[in-house]
């Protein structure tokens, strides 16, 4: 590419391409042609190197929260899990942390929680299809409203994902700097909708 200065002074133009101003200016969509036909070859006869991560979202990678428990409204997060890999099954990770739960406790969870029987929670899960059947129709009403009741802690995990630090790429490998991210991210969230709605105290 000519520089401004040199494309505005005639003589430094001639001096550096060896043509006139009017010259460059019919040559120049032929320089441009031939140029991206240029490009085009070079790209086509180039294999395509991905870099690692190319193309995918940042995210924490391969690291997850597992447990978060939120009121009814899904408006407050009552209980955030112990970050652990992605690998790790719901059910154990749910054993691992073994969050207390209030006598005669109520809850729903998805199917990645199968078995897990805490003392004073009944959970209740999905109905799972039996193999080469199908569930009956009261089955899948069941779920349908089962479905409804996690909506909110499906909001919630939005509103916590409003922190850019729990989707990005974390490169703090200090122990527990996860973990604290986390928290704070949940606690941001409960904070606003605290001021947003009214209500029970963060905390409290």
């Amino acid at each position: 590419m000519l520089q401004y200065r040199v494309w505005t002074n005639p003589r430094l133009l001639r001096a550096v391409t060896g043509f006139a101003r009017d010259e460059v200016d019919r040559l120049l969509p032929r320089f441009t042609e031939a140029y991206q036909q240029a490009v085009a070859t070079e790209r086509a006869q180039r294999p395509r190197r991905r870099r690692p991560g190319g193309g995918r979202k940042g995210q924490l990678v391969d690291v997850r929260d597992k447990l978060l428990f939120t009121d009814r409204t899904g408006r407050r997060i009552v209980y955030l899990g112990a970050t652990a890999r992605g690998s790790t099954h719901d059910k154990i990770q749910a054993e691992t942390d073994a969050p207390p739960f209030p006598p005669d406790s109520r809850g729903g969870a998805d199917l990645g929680f199968q078995g897990y029987h805490p003392p004073n929670l009944v959970l209740t899960i999905p109905l799972k299809k039996p193999k080469g059947g199908e569930l009956t129709g009261d089955e899948r009403a069941a779920n349908t409203a089962l479905a409804k009741l996690r909506v909110p802690v499906e909001h919630a995990i939005r509103g916590m994902k409003r922190q850019r630090i729990v989707t990005a790429i974390f490169r703090n490998t200090s122990a527990g700097m996860l973990d604290l991210a986390a928290e704070v991210s949940a606690g941001l969230y409960n904070l606003t909708n605290q001021y947003r709605y009214g209500g029970t105290p963060v905390g409290a």
